[in-house]
């Protein structure tokens, strides 16, 4: 079986994914990033800028409760939990752009 992030274009039946969607399974197949990462000083580990989470509460692949930010590393989050699968952007996408603008709107 051919995984699905190896297919060069959209995957019929998956809410018309693109390449782009599927290219983090691809850099973290391949270790592309691992020696840039390698270049990141411990001091820039933590994340002091507000972020906002938003977790799929169905996703049995990158399950919420265990994918929250840690607040050692990400200190100003904001995080939500909405009742959808893995690709919650698509769909959930009413809910998942009323939360990003409602967050953009206390910052």
């Amino acid at each position: 079986m051919k995984l699905a992030w190896c297919f060069p274009g959209p995957i019929e039946g998956l809410h018309d994914l693109s390449p782009a969607s599927l290219r983090v399974f691809k850099e973290v197949v391949s270790g592309l990033a691992k020696e840039d990462a390698k270049n990141i000083s411990e001091d820039q580990w933590v994340v002091h800028k507000p972020v906002l989470w938003l977790g799929a509460a169905r996703d049995a692949v990158c399950v919420p409760q265990l994918r929250q930010p840690d607040p050692a590393f990400v200190t100003n989050v904001t995080s939500k939990v909405i009742d959808v699968g893995h690709w919650l952007m698509f769909d959930a996408e009413n809910e998942v752009n009323s939360e990003l603008e409602a967050w953009l709107e206390r910052l």
